[in-house]
């Protein structure tokens, strides 16, 4: 967004030239930040090794994780933050894939149970998904030691019992999927806005902000209207988006089929409803980001996950079809502006 508005004003008549000058240079400046933020994300997943370690067959987004916790917050002083955030986005991709094609129902139970043991010695695993929970918990670790000196272990705690709600949901889905159970909308959707994984990403997005104390976790907790919106949104981009590759998969219990089953309406007459829904739902994001009572910049957090996941499905699957965000990401990372 910084850099295409530097090149509109760039182009208007009267554009003051010191101003542009220094718009440029801290772009420049926030760009080689951004870079070695870059390198810190691509030499911890090289040392963590797991592309040796697991089928190649999971989506590995490293640089694609970053990028979107940039969007989260680009201020130089959240970068330990982002770097928290991004790691947690690659690992929780991984995991996504796992429920949602690459395990049995009975490996799916058994990793759910042992992630809510949080336990080391894995039982009734393949290895390579011992290997995932491990990498997890070690992660888990690696952020407590990030957060110890400020005496805030207590942020990580509430970023793992986010992470065991958001898996028990996923295994829900996980169910469902390999049983040929299709739930009606209502029924879905208690799960959906779960496996969405708004509040998991905003509760990571707190823990490296010194300035997110107990209370803000607490109000995660509480499962806010605004953030229950933004969890809604973004579940019906989600459908919408991934509904034609989960169907050639053989997943069944998408919102878009459970919508058709409970309300016994077309398959188009369910994408109309679902983009009005969408549209309205935008609406609603907004009167909420005001009534909110908690300190903005926490509120801003949240209202960028939103939008994150907004763009990223907006014109399609970005997370499985990165060329959607890739010219972001070349223009972020790689592209030079001239000053």
């Amino acid at each position: 967004m910084s850099r295409e508005y530097i090149q509109f004003y760039e182009q208007e008549t009267h554009h003051d030239e010191t101003l542009l000058k220094f718009a440029k240079i801290n772009f420049k400046f926030m760009q080689l930040h951004y870079v070695q933020e870059l390198q810190t994300i691509v030499k911890w997943w090289k040392e963590l090794d797991l592309e040796s370690k697991i089928p190649n067959y999971y989506r590995v987004r490293a640089v694609e994780c970053l990028y979107w916790a940039m969007a989260v917050y680009m201020e130089p002083q959240y970068s330990v933050a982002r770097i928290i955030l991004s790691k947690s986005l690659v690992l929780w991709t991984i995991i996504d894939d796992l429920y949602d094609a690459y395990c049995t129902l009975p490996e799916a139970i058994a990793f759910t149970e042992n992630m809510e043991r949080w336990e080391t010695d894995a039982i009734d695993m393949p290895d390579h998904m011992k290997v995932l929970l491990r990498s997890l918990i070690d992660l888990m670790e690696d952020f407590k030691g990030e957060v110890r000196s400020e005496g805030r272990l207590y942020s990580v705690e509430y970023g793992i019992d986010e992470w065991k709600r958001l898996f028990r949901a996923d295994l829900t889905i996980s169910k469902w999927a390999r049983t040929g159970y299709i739930p009606n909308y209502d029924e879905y959707m208690e799960v959906g806005i779960v496996t969405g994984g708004v509040d998991v990403t905003v509760a990571f997005a707190f823990i490296g902000m010194g300035e997110a104390g107990k209370e803000a976790f607490d109000w995660i907790r509480s499962r806010p209207k605004f953030i229950q919106t933004i969890d809604l949104k973004s579940r019906l981009r989600d459908d919408v988006a991934t509904y034609k590759d989960e169907m050639a998969r053989g997943e069944i219990a998408t919102g878009i089929n459970c919508y058709m089953k409970q309300y016994k309406v077309t398959e188009e007459e369910a994408f109309l409803e679902f983009h009005r829904r969408i549209k309205h739902t935008s609406k609603l994001v907004n009167e909420e980001y005001f009534k909110t009572t908690v300190p903005l910049k926490l509120v801003r957090i949240a209202f960028n996950v939103g939008r994150v996941i907004d763009t990223n499905y907006k014109h399609g699957d970005g997370l499985t079809y990165t060329g959607i965000v890739g010219g972001q990401i070349t223009s972020l990372f790689l592209d030079l502006i001239t000053i």
